[in-house]
């Protein structure tokens, strides 16, 4: 997940493969945890900031280089990994400073002490939508215990819903740097006519025909 959402070099079709299998092999009845990034792993707004590669030796770069955000965009892609974890099967898991797009190489790079206050726009705004996400998965049963149907994947975007009863979401992802406009005929068991967007998406619903365009870098979630 992590070199799919960070660079433009892996496509999106791999993650859903991985996906399929992992819940073929694990079943829908195992909580696997989902995580952004823990104590082992360099954070993943590092990468996908640009600050380090993945072929370099990151506890070295922690230690030999001051290791900060190189592009903003690296703010957007987290965010993409924080709706992803928190809309799949499974237990989120956001380790700590992810919540604002705290910086850091490998051991002990990722430890830095937690920043609470005189955050910067960029780490207000991540910790504002990493804020709605979560309320949003806490509050939608279908991104709780929904089953997943995967409804559309190419290079750089991604479409999946949760269904539980009546209760629908769709999920939507574009990870390219311009905006994606997505088509997709829905199964006739997902009614999506009721649903709204929680990101301020253009969304068009005809029967079971959606069509929603993505800014860069960007994600909704679709609820009903």
């Amino acid at each position: 997940m992590r070199n799919i959402m960070a660079t433009d070099n892996e496509p999106f079709t791999k993650l859903t493969q991985s996906l399929k299998e992992s819940l073929k092999f694990y079943g829908s009845h195992s909580l696997m945890g989902n995580i952004t990034g823990n104590h082992d792993l360099p954070r993943f707004i590092t990468f996908a900031s640009g600050a380090l590669a993945f072929n370099e030796d990151d506890k070295a770069a922690g230690w030999n280089r001051d290791i900060q955000i190189i592009d903003t965009i690296g703010y957007y892609k987290l965010l993409q990994v924080t709706a992803f974890i928190n809309t799949i099967p499974g237990v989120p898991v956001i380790y700590y400073g992810d919540e604002i797009g705290m910086p850091g190489a490998g051991d002990p790079d990722n430890r830095r002490p937690m920043k609470f206050d005189n955050l910067t726009k960029f780490e207000q705004m991540v910790k504002d939508q990493t804020t709605k996400i979560v309320h949003l998965r806490r509050n939608n049963l279908a991104l709780v215990y929904g089953d997943l149907i995967m409804l559309y994947s190419d290079d750089n975007s991604m479409v999946y819903a949760r269904k539980y009863f009546n209760k629908i979401s769709i999920v939507s992802f574009n990870k390219s740097n311009t905006n994606k406009t997505i088509q997709i005929n829905l199964p006739e068991y997902i009614n999506a006519t009721n649903l709204i967007s929680s990101f301020g998406s253009d969304v068009r619903i005809t029967d079971n025909q959606m069509e929603i365009n993505l800014k860069p870098y960007s994600f909704d979630i679709l609820f009903n």
